[in-house]
Parts: C-alpha cells; structure tokens; sequence
C-alpha cells in the first residue's frame, strides 16, 4: 500500500530491482564467504573446491533471488494488514520459497542420480554454474521486460 513512495522516486525499474537483489545478495555473500572460510580451515579442500563452494550457492542464491522477484511482481501482496502477511501469507513467497527448494533439489539429485557415474564432481560443479548463469541471465531478461512493465501497472 505504500508502493506510490517507490513509484514516484525517480529511479527507474532496473534500479528498484536491482537494490532488491542487492538487499539478497548483501545477505547471502558473506554467510557463504564465513561457510567456505570455516571448510577452508576444517577440512584439505583444494583452492578449486573452495571456489566452487563459493560460487554455486552464491549463483543459486541470486537465482532465487530473481525467481522471488519475479514471483513478486507477478503475484504482488498489496492488501495487506500486517508485514507478517506478505511474508508468511503470499502466493510470491511460498512460490519463491519452494522454487528455491526445488531448485537445490533438482541439483543434488541430477548429481547424485545420473553425474556422478558419468563424470567428477568438479565437472559437474562447472555444468552447475553454466546452468545456474543461463537461468540467471533468462530469469534478469524476463525482470526487465515483463517484469517491468507488471511494476508499472502496479
């Protein structure tokens, strides 16, 4: 109900989305960061597992991030009482929510069912990122086209 205050700044959609997926990302990268400093020092990964434990939960993150956005700005949560409903009680949220889950899924069990028997977990890892970048690049095109023209008819 408040959406009028964003709306009337002059920034444009692309800049609105973008804090969004800063306010996201501010939130994942150290949490991941701190998670592959603690293995580092736990356990003998090489340099080139650490980087991958770096860069495919960062890459799902912001994939889900996108996703959530996305889901934001097509199911959007405006007759609200409390914020307590457009978190729990959203179409967007629960969609965000198992999209995420499902995608963490979808990816630990292609490895675990069908990868590892026909290549190594690093190659896997790659193939990860590639998909996880495609779906990252399609997910920002769809924002900034569909996705802007729904925040405007918010």
């Amino acid at each position: 109900n408040r959406l009028w205050v964003l709306r009337s700044s002059p920034l444009s959609p692309r800049d609105v989305f973008l804090g969004k997926l800063a306010v996201n990302m501010i939130l994942l990268l150290p949490a991941v960061a701190v998670s592959v400093i603690l293995l580092a020092f736990s356990k003998g990964f090489s340099l080139l597992d650490l980087v991958l434990f770096f860069l495919v939960p960062s890459l799902l993150g912001l994939l889900i991030a996108l996703f959530g956005l996305y889901a934001n700005l097509l199911w959007p949560r405006l007759d609200y009482t409390s914020e307590n409903a457009v978190v729990k009680q959203s179409a967007s949220v629960m969609a965000a929510s198992f999209g995420g889950m499902g995608a963490m899924l979808a990816l630990s069990l292609c490895y675990w069912f069908l990868a590892r028997k026909v290549m190594s977990y690093h190659v896997y890892c790659f193939c990860a990122l590639v998909v996880l970048m495609v779906g990252c690049i399609l997910l920002w095109r769809l924002i900034l086209t569909k996705g802007a023209e729904e925040y405007e008819q918010l």
